[in-house]
Formats: C-alpha cells, structure tokens, sequence
C-alpha cells in the first residue's frame, strides 16, 4: 500500500511569529508545538515505485538512495506543471540548491523542466488514485545510469479530501513524488492580510517551503522511515511525521495557514525567505550520509 503525507491549510492568516533563519539551519524558539490543521496519513512509502529509471540495490531504501553518494552520484528534480500553473520564478532552483546542501552527490543536483501537464479544470476535485496514475504517466524524463530523480508536479484543481477542517495545499508519497495544488496556494494568497507589495514575496516562500516541507518527507523526515539521531518526532499521532520544534519546516503547524502566518510576520519584520530544516533534521540527515 503507498501511503503519503498531505500539507493542508485551514486558510486562517492570523499572523502568528515563528523564529526561523534561512531554509536550513533553522533556529529553534523553543517554547512552542506543532502545526495548524494536518489530517493523518502522514508517512510515504520507503520503496521505489518503478518510476524514474533509479534502480540500485533492493536491500536499499528510497529516501537512503536519495541521500547518499553511492550509488547515485546525481538528483534530479523533475518538474511537470499544467500551463499557468507553474511554480514560482527560481524556486525549484532554490529548492534544488537546497538539497545539494543536505544530500551527498558529488556531480550535484538539477533541475529538469521536463513536461506540461494536461489542465483537469479549475473545478476537478483531484484523488489520491488519479495523482499517481498522472505521477506514473509523467515521471518519463531519460535518466543516466549514474542518476535518481524526485518528481514535481504543479496541478490546476484541488484535492478531492479537501474539508471544512483545511485544504490540502500538497502531497509527498513512495519517497518519489510531490503534488502541488498550485491553485489552492494561489487562492490562500489571495486571502492575505499583508500589504500588497509583500504579499506575493509571502505567496513565493510559502510555497517554496512548502516544498522543502514535502522533500523532507521524501528523505524520510521526521521518522518517517529515516531514523532520529536523538528523538525530536511530534508526540501527538494525530500529527504524524512531524518535528516537535516550531523553528523547523517540519513542524506539523507549517502544513497549514500557521506557515503563511509565520513567513508574513517575518517579513513584516523585515526579513523574509523559506523555512526551513533544524538542527534535529539536519543531524538525521547527515547520519543517513555518512552511513
């Protein structure tokens, strides 16, 4: 069974502060507890679906193979989106600029526009089933022997599990893949109390760290499937996979409207940026390489 991990919003913007620094060493505030609106089913898949032409060793897991050096010495990151539906400016750049800092690939990481997605409407109500049926006929791009890619898709619509508790703004599952519901991202701006000249800088880091959020998942964070150097898990289950800290990306809260707060307040205050991983995270991360 594949199972996946949702980032949702409850669509409230009351700006709430968290203390973060840069989308990887993130500072810690120390005193507060996880995200606003998460609805279960927040783990992925530590196995590979297929997809991708990433073979390697079978006793190895996904989210390692992403990580370390050997036996891919390159990621890719593979991005399709429906016409207008595109992701902001260089953030799959940032992104990937981002990952070639916390994974070890000696040849680095690219990205690689690779295709448009055929528009499912405005109004489609997007399954889980039907998002990994568009993943398995997109995720095409001609991969060398030496390579392993994640897999971006930028979709019109929504989500079908979509509720009066939150809207789901993203999707991650199999270690492989990431949904964006770029539509509904766009409709949460749009609800932004900040002054107009900021508010599309709140739109473009909100998203970019809503996919650093879901790439943390990808790579197995938080416990979900790479293992904690020291415990720094959620401990409420209705939370899932999800940092304990607020100073992090991975803080349960940030898969919905707190992060648009958090990312508002900073640049109110005269900062700005995505969120992104803490010292908990990073730690994980490094051990996993060096393994």
């Amino acid at each position: 069974m594949v199972t996946r991990s949702s980032v949702r919003s409850s669509g409230v913007l009351a700006l709430v502060l968290a203390a973060a620094a840069g989308w990887l060493g993130c500072g810690s505030s120390g005193d507060d507890d996880d995200d606003a609106a998460d609805t279960g089913g927040d783990t992925t898949d530590d196995g590979d679906d297929g997809d991708g032409g990433d073979g390697g060793d079978d006793a190895d897991a996904r989210y390692s193979l992403l990580l370390r050096g050997d036996p891919f010495t390159r990621l890719v990151v593979e991005v399709d989106a429906v016409a207008g539906m595109e992701p902001y400016g260089e953030n799959p750049a940032q992104l990937a600029d981002g990952l070639d800092s916390v994974v070890d690939k000696p040849d680095g990481v690219e990205v690689a526009i690779d295709g448009d997605l055929e528009s499912a409407g405005a109004d489609h109500a997007w399954t889980f089933d039907e998002l990994q049926a568009l993943a398995g006929d997109s995720f095409d791009l001609a991969l060398a022997d030496d390579a392993i890619a994640i897999h971006l898709l930028f979709v019109d619509g929504h989500s079908a599990d979509d509720s009066d508790a939150g809207v789901v703004l993203g999707e991650a599952w199999s270690h492989t893949h990431i949904a964006i519901f770029k539509q509904t991202i766009d409709d949460v701006c749009s609800a932004s109390v900040l002054p107009e000249a900021l508010r599309e800088q709140q739109c473009r880091d909100a998203e970019l760290s809503i996919l650093i959020h879901e790439a943390g998942h990808l790579l197995g964070l938080v416990d979900n499937d790479l293992p904690m150097v020291e415990p720094h898990r959620d401990q409420d289950e209705a939370h899932g996979r999800h940092d304990a800290d607020d100073g992090c990306v991975m803080y349960w809260a940030y898969e919905g409207g707190a992060l648009f707060d958090a990312i508002g307040e900073r640049l109110l205050g005269g900062g700005g940026g995505a969120i992104g991983f803490d010292d908990a995270c990073l730690a994980d991360l490094a051990a996993e390489r060096a393994r």
